[in-house]
């Protein structure tokens, strides 16, 4: 593993827990939100932006993500 996919790993298992904390979920189910709604490839797409800011900064772009997906989280 790259030094740039365990980056963007430690990004996705962040942002994972900030959506389980958010939107009160459980683990799993905040998983299967990221898997419903891309979020795992939008991170990677989004890599070379997420992982210079902060950890809430890249949670709001996620958060507004998927806002626009309606995914229908209270978040």
């Amino acid at each position: 593993m790259s030094s740039t996919e365990s980056i963007a790993l430690i990004i996705k298992v962040e942002q994972l827990g900030l959506l389980k904390q958010a939107a009160g979920l459980t683990y799993r189910e905040a998983s299967e939100v990221f898997d419903r709604f891309g979020v795992w490839d939008l991170v990677d797409a989004a890599y070379e932006g997420f992982h210079v800011q902060g950890a809430s900064a890249t949670f709001e772009d996620i958060r507004s993500y998927l806002q626009a997906k309606d995914a229908g989280l209270a978040i």
